[in-house]
């Protein structure tokens, strides 16, 4: 079945904006597998989890967002090029890494595999190899 990635996108945002605190687990299963209807779902779904993340502060329940975005994060960690295409249009500086991975509570293994996505996404990009690679992530 082929989706409209703005609608899938604007339900995600409706998910991410309204839910509960008793709803967080199954809002991020519901999100997950907006993900996994394909490339072309998933990177407006993952923008869109960014997007509120960014915002997160002005959220009423912002540590539940967190958590709930946390989830989706590490669940779509496995497939590190949806990663790095969300990250796309987004300057990650070593602050928005940190934050990133610290508020989602990423595990070692989690960080690891974020900047190996953000790797990867840098060595795909000829025009500037280091651009997207904070400098706490460089080796």
């Amino acid at each position: 079945m082929v989706m409209n990635p703005s609608k899938v996108a604007g339900h995600a945002r409706f998910l991410l904006e309204s839910f509960s605190d008793s709803e967080v687990d199954s809002i991020a299963q519901e999100i997950c597998h907006l993900v996994d209807y394909g490339i072309e779902t998933s990177i407006p779904v993952l923008k869109t989890c960014l997007d509120c993340f960014a915002a997160r502060r002005s959220h009423p329940n912002s540590s539940k967002l967190e958590k709930l975005i946390s989830l989706v994060f590490k669940r779509v960690l496995k497939h590190s090029n949806l990663i790095s295409h969300a990250l796309q249009d987004v300057e990650v500086t070593d602050e928005f890494a940190a934050d990133l991975t610290n508020a989602l509570d990423f595990s070692i293994s989690d960080k690891i595999s974020f900047a190996l996505s953000l790797v990867e996404f840098d060595s795909s990009d000829d025009a500037n190899a280091t651009s997207k690679l904070p400098s706490s992530f460089r080796f």
